[in-house]
């Protein structure tokens, strides 16, 4: 097996000029046009404008942790809202061109730019969802839930989700997502 190290630093961000990057958006919309089951994959890219940093880029958060560098500038994540993609996303969606959409961040700006709960894997889960799973109902809260109410060590969660408690006493008075 080849091991390929890359040069931290040396990483580049790559820009496109404007009619490069103007063929290369007509280009994806006409293969959007035509897809007949369109499924879109998003990652740590499509918050980078809402100010989140990425992780893995020329000035991501483990690049700079490993050239003994701070941690790039960011907002809170309850700070950010959903940018230009995620609400065209949403459009996309509704239209019914947009079938489903994986994503590997836990900011929550998918559910919070409207984008429908069934239209959507978050493969690393949600730091702001919560789930009763006595009723099976969840709760998209505005603050981060780490250590939810069965805290560190809970039974329940340990079967769902093995890495922390994401769950919460179900009460009636909270509103539930759809």
């Amino acid at each position: 097996m080849h091991i390929r190290l890359v040069n931290l630093d040396n990483l580049q961000e790559h820009h496109d000029t404007a009619e490069v990057l103007d063929a290369k958006v007509n280009e994806i919309a006409g293969l959007i046009r035509q897809a007949r089951h369109l499924i879109v994959f998003t990652g740590a890219g499509i918050s980078t404008s809402a100010k989140i940093p990425d992780f893995r880029g020329p000035e991501g958060v483990w690049t700079r942790q490993a050239q003994g560098r701070p941690s790039p500038a960011s907002i809170p994540l309850s700070a950010a809202v959903p940018t230009l993609t995620h609400m065209a996303l949403v459009g996309l969606a509704e239209r019914g061109i947009v079938k489903h959409v994986v994503s590997q961040n836990v900011d929550g700006l998918h559910r919070r730019s409207g984008l429908r709960a069934a239209l959507l894997s978050e493969l690393h889960g949600n730091c702001y969802l919560e789930t009763c799973w006595q009723c099976k109902k969840e709760f998209l809260r505005d603050y981060e839930v780490h250590g939810g109410a069965g805290g560190e060590e809970c039974a329940e969660c340990r079967q769902h989700v093995p890495h922390f408690c994401h769950c919460t006493p179900c009460v009636r008075q909270r509103m539930p997502l759809t």
